[in-house]
């Protein structure tokens, strides 16, 4: 029969972030994990390796708990996910959190029972249920755990207590031949590009190095540590940045092209947050191509980082292609405008009307 275990604790207590830490590299998981970022509930699709807005503005097609409002299309998916017979073959199946509506019958409830009588005879499938702690004895009776196990968030030890620096990589935009101008030089709002990312990386706590080739490297008043292209790097475009600044630092890096005058600090600090939870490598999505990676804008650990340097050695020569081939944590926002890129003298002009 299968296991369950109760994940308990006290509101916001770190359980949610004790299970990203310890289940962020384990594969054969399914369910899914309800971060807080940046002020509000996310949901991770563990087995999809998917992150989506959770709580929303109040409005129709949102279910309350407390004064909170999330989107009940999400809750839909989620129920859906613990119905799927897929979802059985995993070793570990996350359901974060149960709680008073389940206790009501609603919400996930449903779901639960039906994941919970499919899993009697899967004698390898463990349940990780996380229910705060005043509600452990409620749930227990109505779902009938009485053979449960309950656990801390002190028991679930990271995947791995290995940690690298994180360095803020700018890159500079190659030859630039749409723009006719070194992108990393255009002003917004009456400021570089390279000095408006530089300060969101300050924001993080983060430094930054400029990724440039030789010409740009001589130009006078960047105020940025340089990292220059290398010569035994050839025809990559961006992955000739990344792979010269990995051979320098030897660390993790959170990338960013210098295209997108739209991005801010909170969009980066998305990248930071999940990266300290233990994944390799996240990227982001827009909504219209859930699938399709934006490859200018992520996170690459140093393990990335190397299977990245072998993909290069074996012949790769796409930054998008690799992250296609290994699948990262996509982060999926509402709003993804600030994934444009702006190439092109008729995008620059743009941006006033944009902000306008």
């Amino acid at each position: 029969m299968s296991k369950v275990v109760i994940l308990s604790g006290t509101v916001q207590s770190g359980k949610t972030t004790s299970l990203l830490k310890h289940f962020s590299k384990t594969k054969a998981v399914g369910g899914f994990i309800c971060p807080d970022v940046n002020g509000a509930r996310m949901m991770y699709f563990v087995s999809e390796s998917r992150v989506v807005p959770f709580q929303i503005p109040q409005k129709e097609k949102s279910i309350l708990i407390g004064k909170f409002a999330f989107n009940e299309e999400v809750i839909n998916k989620a129920c859906d996910i613990l119905v799927h017979p897929l979802t059985l073959e995993n070793d570990f199946v996350i359901v974060d959190e149960i709680g008073p509506l389940e206790l009501k019958e609603e919400g996930y409830y449903q779901s639960l029972s039906i994941l919970l009588e499919s899993a009697k005879n899967k004698v390898d499938l463990t349940i990780v249920l996380v229910v705060r702690q005043h509600l452990v004895a409620d749930v227990i009776s109505k779902f009938n755990l009485s053979e449960a196990r309950i656990i801390a968030k002190e028991d679930l030890l990271p995947y791995s207590n290995l940690s690298s620096d994180l360095f803020g990589l700018i890159l500079s935009g190659g030859e630039s031949s749409r723009m006719n101008k070194d992108k990393f030089l255009l002003k917004y709002d009456g400021v570089a590009q390279y000095k408006r990312l530089q300060k969101m990386f300050d924001e993080l706590n983060l430094q930054t190095f400029l990724s440039c080739n030789e010409n740009q490297n001589l130009i006078e008043n960047v105020v940025v540590r340089k990292i220059v292209d290398h010569e035994i790097y050839k025809d990559a475009g961006p992955l000739i940045g990344i792979l010269s600044a990995f051979d320098q630092l030897q660390s993790d890096l959170l990338i960013v092209g210098c295209d997108y005058p739209l991005l801010t600090t909170e969009h980066l600090q998305i990248l930071k947050q999940f990266s300290e939870y233990g994944f390799d490598d996240i990227a982001f999505v827009k909504n219209d191509r859930a699938d399709a990676i934006e490859p200018l804008i992520c996170f690459l650990s140093k393990q990335s980082l190397t299977k990245l340097k072998q993909f290069y050695i074996d012949g790769g020569r796409s930054l998008n292609k690799y992250l296609q081939q290994i699948n990262p944590l996509k982060i999926q926002l509402n709003d993804d405008s600030f994934l444009r890129s702006f190439d092109t003298p008729e995008d620059y002009n743009s941006y006033l009307i944009i902000k306008a």
